[in-house]
C-alpha cells in the first residue's frame, strides 16, 4: 500500500486518508470526481551510495515543493513513508488523467543534482486510481478502496519502468 507494509502507520500517511476521505465526501455532494495517485521514486539508494543520502534528501525534499507547485488549489500532495508520495485530485475526467499524470511523473527529471551523475539517475513511477461507476457508499471505505487501486497500479507502473503512469478504475 501507500505506507510500508508491516511497519507503523505514520502521521503522514493518516493525514493523507483523511485527505482522500474528505476529497470523496465533497465530492458525493458536488458530483465530482476524484482521482488519488502514488508516485514512487526508485532507484534511490543507488543515487545515495554515490552521491550520499543527504544529497537525495535534499532532492525528495525539493521535488515534494514542485509537486505542490504542479497541482491545483485545491488537490492535496504528502510525502508518505520511503521514497512515496500521495496525491488526492478532484474534479479530474478520465480523460485529462494522462496529462495530469505525465506531468506528475516528470517533475522528478527537473531537479537538478542527482541525474547528472552517472549511474546514479532517479526516476519515478505513478498510479493513479478513479472511481468507476460503482463507487463504494461508505467514505472510509471508499479512501481505502482509492489508495489500495493506486497503490495497485503504481506496482503496475513500477513494473513497466521509470516514468511510466498507470490509470486504473475502482
Amino acid at each position: 500500500m501507500a505506507h510500508e507494509r508491516g511497519g507503523a502507520t505514520s502521521a503522514e500517511f493518516l493525514s493523507f486518508t483523511d485527505a482522500v476521505r474528505a476529497t470523496i465526501t465533497a465530492s458525493r455532494a458536488q458530483d465530482d470526481p476524484v482521482c488519488v495517485a502514488c508516485l514512487g521514486v526508485q532507484n534511490v539508494d543507488r543515487a545515495a551510495a554515490i552521491v550520499g543520502r543527504d544529497t537525495v534528501e535534499t532532492i525528495l525534499g525539493d521535488l515534494h515543493g514542485a509537486l505542490g507547485k504542479s497541482i491545483r488549489g485545491g488537490d492535496v500532495v504528502h510525502r508518505l513513508e520511503g521514497n512515496r508520495f500521495g496525491f488526492v485530485l478532484h474534479g479530474c475526467e478520465a480523460d485529462v488523467l494522462a496529462i495530469i499524470g505525465r506531468r506528475l511523473a516528470t517533475q522528478i527529471l527537473r531537479v537538478p543534482g542527482v541525474s547528472a551523475a552517472s549511474g546514479a539517475e532517479i526516476g519515478t513511477s505513478l498510479g493513479i486510481a478513479f472511481f468507476g461507476d460503482t463507487a463504494p457508499s461508505d467514505d472510509e471505505a471508499g479512501a481505502q478502496a482509492a489508495i489500495e487501486a493506486a497503490d495497485r497500479a503504481l506496482q503496475e507502473a513500477v513494473g513497466q519502468g521509470l516514468g511510466q503512469v498507470v490509470i486504473a478504475t475502482y
